[in-house]
């Protein structure tokens, strides 16, 4: 990019990391550096600003705290429990992805769990690490959790002061005993399983029917009577070089690697009223956005889309609910 076109702050941002690189100072440096940067980061409220000015589209500037805030509002709301149902506010998301329905319906099924004396998670399990944000870690039922995050590589929230455990391993291959978690949770993760993840320092995969592989791992962890709780996109199945959407036959090979049909199956569809509940027929027709499922080096090259219905990436996603078995 031509320095021209960058914004003052940044001009002076890029010629002070300059100078600072030229003075070779070892770890001093590092730490003048990284003073630098968080001293001229744009603050939240002035993210939060110029998306809302620049027209609110999704992956522009303020869109991760936008969607952040919005998905707290529904944890800390008095219609949580309707998530778990299916059911949103009306024109609810609106221009945000699948995040803003999958993590509300998530803990609201902690919270119902959480009730029952035969189910009340004590340790879980986030296999695939969409949990790993303070706003989450900090709420009920998982402030009071044994929590463990489940992640390919080393990220930078890390909230060990909390007692979180972080595990650093492939989903196919957990290094933990049978039966040791309560509930297991995996937010949008089991699409990526046998996918390029060189995003996350791992070699490239392209490797049919991994996914079932995983779901098997998780259910092997997930004590008797414990609940596995999924969700993946869903509709017109495609595979991409990062991940998959599901369809029916996808969803099936899934319960056939646990053994058994899911408890619970819950369908959430998006189109430009927001998100919405909606019967399996409704969401298998729905489409994906292919520019998510881009390398990130491609993603930084190509500008996201504007589509007509503000689509983020997925346009419906399937949230399911099993239990193990007891012996």
């Amino acid at each position: 990019m031509h320095e021209s076109s960058l914004s003052l702050t940044a001009r002076l941002r890029r010629h002070t990391m300059h100078a600072l690189d030229r003075l070779r100072l070892g770890g001093l440096a590092r730490e003048l550096r990284g003073a630098v940067v968080r001293g001229l980061r744009p603050s939240r409220a002035s993210r939060l600003r110029r998306y809302r000015r620049e027209g609110g589209w999704p992956w522009t500037e303020g869109y991760a705290q936008h969607k952040q805030d919005l998905i707290v509002s529904a944890l800390d709301s008095a219609a949580l429990d309707a998530f778990g149902n299916g059911e949103t506010p009306a024109g609810w998301g609106l221009g945000v992805d699948e995040r803003c329905v999958e993590i509300p319906w998530l803990f609201a099924r902690l919270r119902a769990l959480a009730g029952t004396d035969c189910d009340r998670p004590a340790r879980i399990l986030d296999a695939g690490s969409a949990l790993n944000y303070e706003a989450f870690v900090a709420r009920p039922p998982l402030a009071a959790a044994d929590l463990h995050i489940a992640t390919l590589a080393p990220e930078p929230n890390c909230y060990w002061r909390r007692g979180i455990s972080y595990l650093f391993a492939d989903l196919r291959r957990l290094p933990v005993g049978d039966g040791w978690y309560d509930v297991v949770a995996s937010v949008s993760t089991l699409e990526h399983v046998g996918f390029s993840n060189r995003d996350y320092g791992v070699v490239a995969e392209h490797e049919a029917g991994e996914a079932a592989v995983a779901i098997a791992e998780l259910m092997r962890v997930l004590r008797p009577g414990g609940r596995l709780l999924v969700t993946v996109p869903f509709g017109l199945p495609h595979r991409f070089a990062t991940q998959c959407v599901f369809d029916r036959d996808a969803l099936d090979a899934l319960s056939a690697a646990v053994g058994d049909a899911p408890r619970r199956v819950t369908f959430f569809r998006y189109d430009d009223a927001g998100w919405r509940g909606a019967h399996e027929a409704e969401a298998a027709t729905a489409e994906f956005v292919p520019w998510i499922a881009l390398p990130a080096a491609e993603r930084r090259r190509t500008p996201p889309p504007r589509t007509a219905d503000r689509a983020a990436a997925a346009r419906a996603v399937a949230c399911l609910e099993w239990r193990r078995p007891e012996r």
